[in-house]
C-alpha cells in the first residue's frame, strides 16, 4: 500500500488503525458484522496458583508499556493492548464461539 500498488478499501476491526487512519472501517461503510481482529493471549494450566497468573500478567503489562517494545509493535501494525486474565478468556470463548457459528453457517465442520 505504501509503495502505491494496492488500495486498502476497508478495515475489517471496530475502529480505524492508527497506521490506516485514512482507511474507513467495513462498518462505516455499512458492511456490519465483520470483525477479523487478531489477538494473542497467553495461557496456563487451569490449576496454576492466582498469584501466578497475576504475576504473568503484570509482566507482559510491564513489558508492553515499554516505548521501545509498543512502537516495534505498532509499526507493524498491532495494538498493544493488554486485558486481565478473566477478560481474555472470556474474549477468547466468545471469538471462538463466533468462529464456530461462522464455520457452520458456511458448511464447515471441525475434526
Amino acid at each position: 500500500m505504501q509503495g502505491g500498488k494496492l488500495k486498502a478499501i476497508g478495515i475489517a476491526a471496530d475502529r480505524r488503525h492508527p497506521l490506516l487512519p485514512e482507511v474507513r472501517t467495513l462498518a462505516e461503510q455499512g458492511i456490519t458484522g465483520v470483525d477479523s481482529n487478531n489477538w494473542y493471549a497467553l495461557f496456563v494450566p487451569a490449576r496454576t496458583p492466582q498469584a501466578t497468573v497475576d504475576a504473568l500478567n503484570a509482566a507482559v503489562r510491564r513489558a508492553l508499556a515499554t516505548p521501545s517494545v509498543r512502537d516495534k509493535l505498532t509499526a507493524t501494525g498491532t495494538d498493544s493492548g493488554a486485558h486481565e486474565s478473566a477478560g481474555a478468556v472470556g474474549a477468547s470463548c466468545a471469538r471462538h464461539g463466533e468462529m464456530g457459528e461462522a464455520d457452520q453457517g458456511q458448511g464447515i465442520q471441525g475434526q
